[in-house]
């Protein structure tokens, strides 16, 4: 398995990304996944896991969104339905180019709004993107 460059899975927070000796994680993930290739770095419900230095987090954050809102999100709730949505939107504008600064506050406060939903998919979808904005705003800061 790679060292991790950075993970805050289950509210533990390693950063190696400034050198030095390496925190070493108490987890572990495929090398590779579906035989696509290795896996540089994961995002789910309980936070984010980078293995390689290069993965664009900004990339990957407005993807993982996409993908909850558009094939995981049940739907039978408002703050699900339109919080995912939201996040979605705004991190393809920041993608895109278009995004401001107050954007990252959006993605920040919409975390209460998802806390309200019926299902735990919603919930805990905003916990990744809430940890890539803390611990990488100036990758975001670069897309705006």
């Amino acid at each position: 398995m790679a060292e991790v460059v950075f993970s805050s899975w289950g509210g533990k927070v390693i950063d190696n990304r400034q050198g030095g000796e390496p925190e070493a994680a108490a987890f572990k993930l495929p090398g590779n996944y579906l035989d696509e290739g290795n896996v540089g770095a994961f995002m789910g419900w309980d936070g984010v896991i980078v293995l390689d230095k290069d993965v664009d987090i900004v990339t990957m954050a407005a993807e993982y969104m996409k993908r909850i809102q558009e094939k995981y999100c049940c739907a039978k709730c408002t703050p699900g339905k339109r919080g995912t949505r939201v996040m979605m939107d705004t991190l393809a504008r920041i993608l895109a180019g278009h995004g401001e600064e107050s954007d990252l506050d959006t993605l920040t406060g919409l975390s209460d709004l998802l806390d309200n939903c019926k299902c735990t998919l919603c919930m805990t979808a905003a916990r990744p993107i809430l940890d890539t904005v803390k611990y990488f705003r100036e990758d975001y800061l670069a897309f705006l």
